[in-house]
């Protein structure tokens, strides 16, 4: 997410610090994950699946049929024909190169630490 927003501000600001980003992205989506992790706790009625990005791009439908099982809800043959036609199209995730945390001046450790443990693989 980093990369992705460092991208889009040096539209507008080009010397925007790719630490500062790294930092206020970090600080983001800590506060949201931790967020979600509360909110799940007082709606613990509703129903929800996590799913990892990595499964999920190896084989979208197998993933997705699994999270419809867990809600009790069928996949339908033209919803797993639609998602595998789509998936044949889309380069999420691609950067092109592996970015590293310490280019944004994040650490492996530091991200870890910001995050619930519930959302660290």
């Amino acid at each position: 997410m980093a990369a992705l927003v460092h991208h889009a501000r040096r539209i507008t600001e080009p010397d925007v610090p790719k630490a500062l980003v790294g930092q206020l992205q970090l600080e983001c989506w800590s506060r949201c994950a931790a967020e979600l992790r509360d909110w799940r706790a007082r709606n613990a009625d509703v129903p929800w699946v996590d799913v990892e990005m990595t499964r999920l791009r190896a084989d979208p439908v197998a993933t997705l049929r699994d999270v419809y099982a867990a809600l009790a809800e069928p996949l339908t043959a033209e919803a797993a024909d639609a998602i595998r036609a789509k998936a044949l199209t889309l380069k999420a995730g691609q950067t092109g190169r592996a970015i590293a945390p310490e280019e944004y001046g994040l650490t492996a450790s530091a991200i870890r630490a910001a995050f619930p443990g519930e959302f660290l693989a």
